[in-house]
């Protein structure tokens, strides 16, 4: 038995040699750097060679390149049998835009500082040098997870950061940020931050790749309060340019769950500042008010409870838009477009649209509705002697198919002495021409009108030849125009 125990000591010892050896001599740490190399290459998703590797008992130091140029530097006080660290480290990347694979216009960052704690619950004190400029951080970890952050920001570039966490550049600016959270996520959480975007203004040729927008070189500024209370975080923030004005007026932020969502209020004061987007001039303004959620997917709902005289409402999920408008008036909307008032209604539309394939479908309804007085009912009235504004048209449908800036639409209306429809009249939202031709029966008699050219003022043709008979239809030539005599009235 004695010998039993001797050996299983001896054996002990021998392994506590062994690891001892391997862990923390040189002959040891030499065997061991390849692991640590493929480790933390594995890690950083990228290849780094490991220079010095030095484990002893109490202490480490670690030496790594990156594309043959010194990038990590690890020294001080380590320990594994007490779990324990305090070490000074230097992160130094040359050329920020291989590292990343992403365009940086600024392709270096240093940073430097202290970690201190145990293993497990560790704080980083440090501070860095990058995006065009400073920061400084202290960030308590707990389970390896924020638990407590200090942060200053100085004149940090908007762009670079966008670019270097691999976001489209959509915008310019320079970001200062002051704060203290503590207790993250839990429910003795206490502290601000406030994030200031100072010159902001967004980029023209990112914004015309991705939306097609026009010249939208919009100049803006942000605040965000961020405020700890409980497991969430609480924020605000005013979103300011000379297009429109964004409150999120309460947003609770669940790091726990990475989730966010909030309320909004979104005032247009000039719809017309929209330009860039619709190619289309356009009058009043708007407020809309809504709520948004970002976790999986980003959903937002918005609505007006007056716009155009209706009520409209708006989910965005993914790349889809869905639009519904209610009770609206036709001719109010028809000003807000900057269309001549050729009509009158009340309307309702549904709509989808994705943006990213740049297509979508509508369908509109218009009740109880009549002509205007216009160039084509003064023609119809001059030459077949009928008044069609006295009409009422109960209800009619138009029925589009939207693709990029492109309408094809179907239309359907009829009152008790006229029916009028159209086949895939064609409007060009971003040339502002309109191609359709109207079939219109009236009192059982075929009626065409041409309309063609500008969307504000186009050209109207009439064509009588199934209408007229008899000694007109002799007089007549098979498209009537728009006698210039006329056309000063319009």
């Amino acid at each position: 038995m004695k010998k039993v125990v001797t050996a299983i000591v001896g054996f002990l010892i021998l392994a506590i040699i062994g690891i001892y050896s391997l862990l923390f001599t040189q002959m040891g740490n030499n065997i061991l750097k390849p692991t640590v190399q493929k480790k933390l290459s594995k890690a950083l998703g990228r290849d780094i060679t490991v220079k010095i590797f030095s484990l002893r008992p109490s202490t480490l130091r670690l030496v790594c390149n990156y594309d043959g140029s010194k990038f990590l530097d690890v020294h001080g006080k380590f320990s594994i049998f007490s779990s324990s660290m305090d070490l000074n480290y230097v992160v130094f990347i040359k050329n920020l835009n291989k590292f990343l694979g992403r365009n940086v216009s600024k392709s270096s960052i240093k940073t430097n500082g202290k970690v201190y704690g145990e293993f497990g619950d560790f704080t980083v004190d440090g501070e860095a040098k990058a995006f065009g400029g400073n920061i400084n951080y202290v960030v308590k970890l707990i389970d390896k997870r924020p638990a407590s952050l200090r942060l200053k920001v100085f004149n940090v570039k908007l762009n670079q950061l966008l670019a270097a966490f691999g976001k489209p550049v959509y915008a310019y600016g320079k970001i200062s940020a002051n704060g203290e959270l503590d207790n993250i996520g839990t429910v003795r959480s206490k502290g601000k931050l406030v994030v200031n975007i100072r010159n902001g203004l967004t980029n023209p040729n990112t914004l015309k790749k991705d939306f097609n927008f026009e010249n939208a070189k919009i100049p803006f500024r942000m605040v965000l309060n961020i405020k700890a209370k409980g497991k969430l975080l609480h924020s605000t923030l005013n979103l300011s340019s000379n297009v429109a004005e964004l409150s999120i007026t309460k947003s609770d932020i669940d790091l726990n769950n990475n989730v966010i969502k909030g309320e909004f209020e979104l005032t247009i004061p000039n719809l017309d500042k929209l330009y860039f987007a619709t190619k289309r001039h356009l009058r009043g303004r708007v407020v809309f008010n809504g709520d948004f959620n970002k976790g999986k997917n980003l959903i937002v709902n918005a609505y007006s409870q007056n716009l155009a005289g209706g009520e409209f409402k708006l989910k965005f999920k993914g790349n889809t838009v869905n639009v519904n408008y209610f009770n609206g008036r036709l001719v109010k909307l028809l000003y807000m477009l900057e269309y001549p008032n050729v009509f009158d209604s009340k309307v309702n539309l549904t709509l989808t649209y994705n943006l990213k394939t740049t297509k979508g479908d509508a369908h509109v309804r218009l009740i109880n509705g009549h002509f205007l007085p216009n160039r084509m009912s003064f023609l119809i009235n001059t030459l077949a002697g009928f008044n069609i504004t006295r009409e009422l048209y109960k209800i009619s449908t138009v029925d589009s198919k939207i693709d990029n800036m492109t309408v094809n639409s179907n239309l359907y209306m009829k009152s008790r002495l006229t029916q009028i429809t159209s086949k895939n009249a064609y409007v060009n939202l971003r040339t502002n021409k309109v191609d359709a031709i109207l079939n219109i029966m009236i009192a059982k008699k075929p009626l065409k009108v041409y309309i063609i050219g500008d969307l504000n003022k186009p050209k109207i043709k009439l064509d009588l030849k199934g209408y007229i008979k008899g000694k007109l239809n002799k007089g007549l030539k098979e498209i009537i125009k728009v006698p210039k005599s006329i056309l000063h009235l319009f």
